[in-house]
């Protein structure tokens, strides 16, 4: 394997930020950072596998990432991704981090002494050098076998050297593992050490700042376990059709369609409901977080993504949303109607009049958001008496499409405006409703698309 001489980091480091987004998991955006730039050292300093690690020495927990050769089709997707601006997150399929840790007294725990004396590059060139080092390194080759051409040996050679900085002293260290010379020659070579370091420089820049206004990554964050269980504020967002139940009633009657057509009718509108919601949500810098039939459930203000650490961001990214969902929605719906449905048709064929709308609850609340499921598969996301209430909001039947909870109205109130022909200062219509199991009479506000100012 020849070293590639490319010193073009700044394209890299344009190409991954322009292809991340608050809207992805952090989990994915950090895969989708690391599992590029590792393929780009790999190839760039001759090595077998490259390695970034975490390191949490409190715990005795590291938390490594491999990339080998094997791993170059999913990076080419996401390279091919980027290069088409693909609205798509990345992939899932980008290699993942590997958690690994040990008791105090275990021989392996030695490598967190070790990587604390790794203040610029090191060049190992023998692992037995470092014992600590091989032993990781074999417990990650047995998890991760595709990252590894065989398995580490005493007599390799590694390159150290750490990505953080004194502004954020988590990010990590790169470990380069190789079975033979090209690693010591990349080592020697001043020019290629010099690309290293502009290299790592850039990288650092691009892991601080994304993760940072995204994520609200203050220094001390230890990245892998950000998405821990925890109770947050947010602003949920739920979307539901209506009327789907006595349309699908509808389809079921009508003696003009095959049984094909009956099967595939309902469920291509909730298809195109739910890419639409999707995309929408994605745009605004919000987050699926369940998805169920005729409902979507969406937070946003999950993560800091300006300096205004108040609700309103968030509520008004959800308002612009919720405005712009009813908007596409009715697009959708004529759309569908008319080719799937076939509207025409059945109103010559029977007297009554059908139609599917969509209502569109806002609400900003304490949740907890936590793993559910079992062991073999669990699913992180948000519940609590305040996701009921959202979802609870979006089956109000009413003539205006957007409903508001008190809470949300309070956070949006600066973004809602008077609506053409409507009696200035009439801004939204409102109701009292009850909302069991809360006693009495709960206030909600119910708004058209035309209320919302979008430059407010």
């Amino acid at each position: 394997m020849m070293i590639r001489q490319d010193d073009d980091f700044t394209a890299f480091q344009i190409l991954i930020t322009s292809a991340l987004g608050p809207n992805v998991s952090l989990d994915l955006n950090l895969r989708a950072v690391m599992g590029p730039a590792l393929h780009k050292l790999l190839v760039y300093c001759g090595a077998q596998t490259a390695v970034h690690l975490f390191v949490n020495p409190t715990v005795h927990e590291l938390h490594a990432l491999a990339v080998g050769p094997d791993c170059l089709s999913v990076l080419t997707q996401e390279e091919y991704r980027r290069n088409n601006a693909d609205l798509a997150p990345p992939s899932p399929e980008l290699p993942g981090y590997v958690r690994l840790a040990w008791r105090e007294d275990d021989p392996r725990d030695k490598i967190f002494d070790a990587l604390d004396q790794v203040t610029q590059e090191r060049f190992l060139n023998r692992i037995e050098e470092e014992p600590s080092l091989l032993l990781l390194l074999r417990d990650l080759w047995a998890k991760r076998k595709d990252a590894f051409s065989r398995r580490p040996g005493e007599q390799d050679s590694v390159l150290i050297f750490p990505l953080q900085s004194p502004n954020h002293p988590r990010l990590g260290f790169f470990v380069l593992w190789g079975a033979d010379h090209h690693l010591k020659a990349c080592f020697a070579d001043t020019k290629h050490e010099k690309s290293r370091v502009r290299f790592r420089l850039s990288l650092e820049q691009i892991v601080s700042r994304l993760f940072a206004n995204f994520y609200g990554m203050r220094p001390e964050t230890y990245l892998p376990s950000f998405c821990r269980p925890e109770s947050k504020n947010v602003t949920l967002l739920c979307a539901r059709l209506r009327g789907l139940d006595r349309l699908s009633e509808c389809v079921q009657r009508r003696r003009d369609f095959d049984a094909q057509e009956k099967e595939e009718c309902i469920p291509k509108l909730i298809r195109a409901f739910n890419s639409a919601v999707a995309n929408l949500v994605r745009r605004n810098h919000g987050r699926i977080d369940q998805l169920w039939g005729d409902g979507v459930l969406a937070l946003f203000g999950e993560y800091l993504d300006s300096r205004d650490s108040t609700p309103k961001p968030g509520c008004k990214a959800g308002l612009h949303t919720a405005g712009q969902i009813v908007l596409r929605f009715r697009e959708v719906a004529a759309q569908w109607l008319e080719e799937d449905f076939k509207l025409s048709t059945y109103e010559g064929l029977h007297p009554e009049a059908v139609d599917i709308g969509i209502g569109v609850a806002l609400h900003h609340g304490e949740v907890r958001l936590d793993y559910v499921g079992d062991e073999e598969v669990a699913v992180y996301i948000a519940f609590g008496e305040h996701v009921n209430i959202v979802k609870r909001l979006a089956e109000v039947e009413d003539e205006k499409p957007i409903i508001l909870s008190r809470s949300a109205e309070y956070w949006c109130r600066k973004s809602l405006r008077d609506a053409p022909g409507m009696t200035t200062g009439q801004i939204h219509q409102a109701r009292l409703i009850c909302l069991p199991p809360r006693p009495g009479q709960y206030p909600i506000f119910l708004l058209e698309p035309a209320n919302i100012d979008l430059t407010a």
